[in-house]
C-alpha cells in the first residue's frame, strides 16, 4: 500500500537496475525501494540490491539483434526496451526507418510473450530529416503517430527538454496526442534524466515537469547516465537528484 500523500507516486515507472543501485548506495534505499518495488515497475537489468523485490523484469536492447536474444533467452525478461539511436550500436539500416524496426521488434516480442516498448531517441531525427531540429522533426514529422500505428508503448526520449518544464510539457502533450490520434490505447511513456548529456538539472525542474504531464503519459524512464560509450558526455551520474524529486513527489 502507498503510504500517505504518496498519489503522485502513483504512476508507472522504467529505470535501470543500475541507477537503483546508485540510488541504495546514496542514501536513497527507502525512497527507491517505496517507489520502484512493484510489479508495474521495470526494472532494466539486475543487481543483488533489488533481488528480493517484485518487479517488471526488464531488459535494454540497441538493436533488433539484441531483442531477438532477448526473445530467445532462458530465463526471459518480461519486457523488452528497443532503444535506437543515432550511435554505433543501432545499425543504420534500423536507425533509417526506426518504424519497421519497431515492428519487427514488436513481433519478436510477441512470439516471446513479452512487453515491447520502443524508444527511438531524438537524435536519430538528424539522420531520418536532416535539416530540421530534431524537436521540430519528431513532432512535424509525426513520429508518434508512426510508432503508435506499429507498437503498444512508446517512449518519448524528451529528457533534453527537461530543464524548460514549459518546452518538455509542451512537446510530451504533443507527442502522445499524436500517437493517441493513431492509437487511443497506446501507452506512453516519458523520458527524464539526472544529467541528460551532461546537463545540469535540478530535482525541482524534474518536478516540475512531472507535475506539467503527469495526467498526459502513463509513465517515465527515470535516467541517472554515467560517462562512457552510451554517453560520453554525460560525466559523473547524479543520484542525488533523483532522490531529492522522488522526494518531493512524496511529499
Amino acid at each position: 500500500m502507498q503510504p500517505a500523500g504518496a498519489a503522485t507516486l502513483a504512476t508507472h515507472w522504467i529505470i535501470a537496475a543500475s541507477a537503483l543501485q546508485d540510488l541504495i548506495d546514496s542514501g536513497g534505499a527507502g525512497i527507491a525501494r517505496s517507489t520502484f518495488d512493484n510489479p508495474t515497475t521495470v526494472i532494466l537489468g539486475s543487481s543483488s540490491g533489488i533481488s528480493t523485490w517484485s518487479f517488471n523484469r526488464g531488459i535494454s536492447a540497441k538493436s533488433l539483434s539484441e531483442v531477438e536474444a532477448a526473445a530467445a533467452a532462458t530465463p526471459r525478461a518480461d519486457t523488452v526496451l528497443y532503444d535506437p539511436e543515432d550511435w554505433s550500436f543501432t545499425p543504420t539500416t534500423e536507425q533509417l526507418n526506426p518504424f519497421a524496426a519497431s515492428q519487427s521488434a514488436q513481433t519478436f516480442a510477441a512470439g516471446a510473450h513479452m512487453s515491447l516498448i520502443s524508444a527511438p531517441a531524438l537524435d536519430l531525427m538528424k539522420v531520418l530529416y536532416p535539416g530540421i531540429s530534431p524537436k521540430t522533426a519528431y513532432i512535424s514529422e509525426d513520429v508518434p503517430g508512426q510508432l503508435a500505428r506499429v507498437v503498444s508503448t512508446i517512449e518519448i526520449q524528451a529528457q533534453s527538454l527537461e530543464a524548460s518544464p514549459a518546452t518538455y510539457a509542451a512537446f510530451v502533450r504533443a507527442a502522445v496526442a499524436e500517437a493517441r490520434a493513431v492509437n487511443p490505447a497506446v501507452r506512453v511513456y516519458a523520458g527524464l534524466s539526472t544529467n541528460p548529456d551532461g546537463q545540469t538539472v535540478t530535482s525541482q525542474e524534474l518536478y516540475k515537469d512531472v507535475q506539467a504531464t503527469l495526467g498526459d503519459v502513463y509513465g517515465y524512464w527515470l535516467n541517472v547516465p554515467s560517462g562512457g560509450a552510451y554517453c560520453p558526455s554525460c560525466g559523473t551520474p547524479q543520484p542525488q537528484v533523483a532522490i531529492d524529486l522522488l522526494t518531493e513527489l512524496r511529499g
